[in-house]
């Protein structure tokens, strides 16, 4: 396959930014003030504003841009039996390119396309008269101009810019076997290495780290029954356990930004008919309580 894709932007941008008043602080104060400061480890805006320092800013800004893009794709196939095959593929994607305002200044910031050039090969089996089905996957992925967020000069907004090259690789692996007419199980694994090869931003090397919120393990185990009595009419029931590993919120990596794992434990129960259905659910039945975030 070749897809050729072409992206005209147009974006508007109208923003303002409200600096704080001044103030004064006392001497007394200044003690808790440095303890404050000392603990910010993220990029932060502290503003002491005085008559004609740090102004507010506001503004219409319109970016204009063209991207385009060639990218192939190439898939092998072969059936070790009809119902065993194996598959290689090989396939480019790109995101196109943007523009954010810096809303410091005002300046248009323009970033590039990102590209992906990703190998990936897996196996798909039907076993014993089909009740067990199995997909595994193994891909590997180049990840380059990447599209990330920078702190723009003084802290006070994210800017895109094409500051990182990554590499992806991992493993997945799904198993379904069906019991009866209309009941089957599952269970599935997978593992993701997802790492910046390159990403600098001012005084901060991310190279080497994780993604934020990209956890290297998940995995998930359930089921499904259904009591049919006769067409699509019946009583059916579902149960699935899902577990994501610990991931991070910031590319910085730092423990305190280190999101917690869990297991989550959810369950339907339910009627239907082929014109209503009435269901009863429950999530996180184990009550397991986690952070997603932390900064």
């Amino acid at each position: 396959g070749l897809r050729y894709d072409r992206e005209n932007a147009d974006i508007y941008s109208n923003y303002r930014i409200t600096r704080a008043d001044g103030f004064v602080v006392a001497p007394e104060q200044l003690a808790a003030l440095d303890a404050l400061l000392a603990q910010i480890t993220v990029p932060a805006l502290v503003a002491f504003q005085t008559s004609g320092v740090t102004p507010g800013t506001g503004s219409g800004r319109e970016i204009k841009a063209s991207y385009d893009a060639l990218l192939p794709k190439i898939g092998l196939r072969y059936a070790l039996t009809p119902d065993v095959n194996l598959f290689l593929t090989y396939v480019e994607a790109y995101r196109a390119g943007g523009g954010d305002v810096d809303t410091q200044n005002g300046d248009i910031v323009q970033y590039d396309p990102e590209y992906t050039h990703t190998v990936e090969t897996g196996l798909r089996a039907a076993w014993f008269d089909r009740r067990l089905q199995t997909r595994s996957n193994v891909y590997y992925t180049k990840w380059t101009d990447q599209q990330v967020q920078v702190p723009n000069a003084d802290g006070s907004a994210l800017l895109t810019q094409n500051a990182a090259d990554s590499t992806l690789y991992g493993v997945e692996l799904e198993n379904s076997v069906r019991i009866g007419a209309a009941s089957s199980v599952y269970l599935n694994a997978g593992y993701a290495h997802a790492r910046f090869d390159r990403y600098e931003t001012g005084s901060n090397d991310y190279s080497g780290n994780r993604f934020a919120k990209a956890p290297e393990w998940t995995g998930s185990a359930g089921g499904v029954a259904r009591f049919v009595d006769g067409g699509l009419r019946g009583w059916f029931g579902s149960i699935a356990y899902t577990y994501t590993g610990t991931s991070y919120s910031m590319p910085s990596n730092s423990e305190r930004e280190r999101g917690d794992a869990r297991g989550l434990l959810d369950l339907r129960l339910g009627y239907e008919t082929s014109r209503v259905s009435i269901v009863a659910f429950g999530r996180n039945l184990l009550d397991d309580d986690y952070a997603t975030y932390r900064a």
